[in-house]
Parts: C-alpha cells; structure tokens; sequence
C-alpha cells in the first residue's frame, strides 16, 4: 500500500472495521472521496494504510445479506480482507466511487476536455480572491 499526504480531509464514510485473521484496538476505516485510510492498534503497534481508489480493480462482498466481508482486489494483484460495520454505506458509496474513477478517463471530447474533476481536483484549497468594485 501506498503511505502519502492528501491535502484535504473530506470524509465520505466512517466506521469501524478488522481484518478476518486479527483484530485491532481503536479500529478505522475512512472513505475519502480518492483513498480509504484504515488506521488501529495492535500487540505489534500502530497500523496506518492509505489504499488509493486508483489502485482498486475490484471489490467483492460477502454474498449473505446478513455478511460484513468485503475484498478488495488491486491492480498489483494483492487483496485485502475487511470485515466493515455499515457494510451496505460502503458497498453504496464505494461502488460510486470507483465508477465514477473509472469512467473519468472515458469522458474527455476531441479537444481533451474533461466533464468532471479527477478527484485531487474536487477540493479547491486555494483561497478564492474576490474583486471589489470602486
């Protein structure tokens, strides 16, 4: 997984989360509008990951409704197992996301315009100048 610094913290989706084989402490699973950050302790320490969306090919959900599992499958081939509380908030939220990640690239015209913001473009973190009339 890939450790970086966002500019913004726009939460999408909160709550907590453990992997299958171990349990943490204090366990979070955030969803940004670009990442899922999973933050927790353990008896080895602190574990922070940062998993881009980008880097998502695929989820899968557990198949019994009453089931919190969820897998996410990435392009390097790796996986990580999640067992998330709100399960159906993420399965609704992140199902958006990563569509609309990866219809981004298909909406750009002849000129290269693109309909939407790629999602580090959302968030506007510069300060707006107004202009005053005299």
């Amino acid at each position: 997984m890939v450790e970086s610094v966002y500019p913004h913290k726009v939460m999408l989706a909160a709550s907590s989360f453990r992997f299958p084989e171990r349990h943490l402490l204090f366990s979070k699973a955030r969803l940004y509008p670009d990442r899922i950050e999973l933050s927790g302790w353990d008896s080895s320490g602190t574990l922070r990951q940062t998993i881009p969306l980008e880097h998502i090919k695929d989820v899968r959900w557990g198949e019994e409704p009453a089931s919190d599992h969820a897998e996410l499958h990435l392009h390097d081939g790796s996986k990580v197992a999640l067992v998330l509380r709100n399960k159906d908030l993420w399965k609704q939220l992140l199902d958006q996301r990563l569509r609309w990640i990866r219809t981004l690239g298909d909406r750009t015209d002849a000129a290269g315009w693109t309909a939407d913001l790629p999602p580090n473009e959302l968030i506007n973190t510069r300060p707006v100048s107004r202009k005053v009339r005299t």
